[in-house]
């Protein structure tokens, strides 16, 4: 990754690109959600049925708030010398000081004409800390107090395509993107000018599932779950896990309560500006909000 120098630390902003053998799998992705597509709309006769609650043209528009914890750590092997390497580990929660949870903005917004449903969703993560650290952060050396600020923004668009949609029952599969923007920085207390960012933007392909149970008019539950299709963006390895449940209410007509519990964890590994660095990082929390519905 291109990095330039500031003070002692450096600054590193790059943007991930998928990878020749990702490439054949995203080849095979897309086949895949083309093969759904004709299987939902070949069978969209016997799968559909006449009084299922998500025929017809229906949309919503919701906003919420998310309890945010944030998880996780960044190993960072560095070459101290020729052949020898020394692992640092800094813990998001016990050296960011990264341990209280946030609250943060949820958004989403669907529209569908069955078996077809489009739907965006959005949240992010903000906030300023304080922790202590001794050792290698991303190549640059800290000793005692730093100051951290993590900006995490995570934005999903799927196309959701009906397999089953019964009276009060509906299961579906699941195709799209999420991107998340990282921008994480850590900088020392101590002397001015020593910081480290790692600032990055992670493009990635998912695939998943989706089920919707309407229990009473006016009552419903669902979730969704998303992952990566492949296990290499550019040089990184990478595995990403994406999931939702909730409950939601209509208390009167096109006003939707809803309450979920939205998880999010990230695992990235490989060569950071010459050393190899692993991020395993978790984000999670309850999510509640309102909905216009039409």
């Amino acid at each position: 990754m291109p990095g330039n120098s500031r003070g002692t630390g450096k600054h590193m902003t790059s943007h991930f690109k998928i990878s020749g053998s990702s490439r054949v799998s995203l080849v095979r992705l897309s086949l895949l959600a083309a093969a759904l597509f004709g299987v939902a709309g070949g069978a969209g006769g016997c799968s559909l049925t006449g009084n299922s609650a998500w025929n017809g043209v229906h949309a919503s528009a919701g906003l919420g708030l998310q309890e945010v914890n944030l998880t996780g750590s960044i190993d960072t092997d560095t070459e101290v010398s020729p052949g020898v390497f020394v692992t640092t580990e800094f813990d998001l929660e016990d050296n960011g000081g990264q341990d209280s949870s946030q609250q943060a903005l949820y958004a989403s917004a669907q529209v569908g004409l069955a078996p077809i449903e489009f739907r965006v969703s959005a949240f992010e993560y903000s906030n300023d800390a304080s922790g202590i650290f001794t050792g290698d952060f991303l190549g640059t050396p800290f000793t005692g107090p730093v100051d951290t600020k993590f900006d995490i923004q995570a934005y999903k668009g799927t196309i959701g395509i009906d397999l089953l949609n019964l009276e009060r029952l509906r299961i579906g599969a699941l195709i799209g993107a999420t991107v998340l923007d990282l921008d994480l920085r850590v900088s020392s207390s101590l002397v001015p000018g020593t910081e480290e960012t790692l600032d990055e933007l992670v493009p990635a392909p998912v695939i998943g599932g989706r089920a919707d149970f309407k229990i009473t008019g006016w009552l419903r539950v669902g979730g969704e779950l998303t992952l990566l299709p492949i296990d290499e963006i550019e040089d990184f390895e990478v595995s990403f896990l994406d999931y939702e449940v909730g409950i939601h209410i209509e208390p009167f007509p096109y006003l939707e309560i809803f309450g979920l519990y939205r998880s999010l964890e990230l695992e990235v590994e490989g060569d950071i500006d010459g050393s190899n660095a692993s991020v395993d990082m978790g984000m999670s929390g309850p999510v509640f909000g309102v909905a216009i519905t039409f």
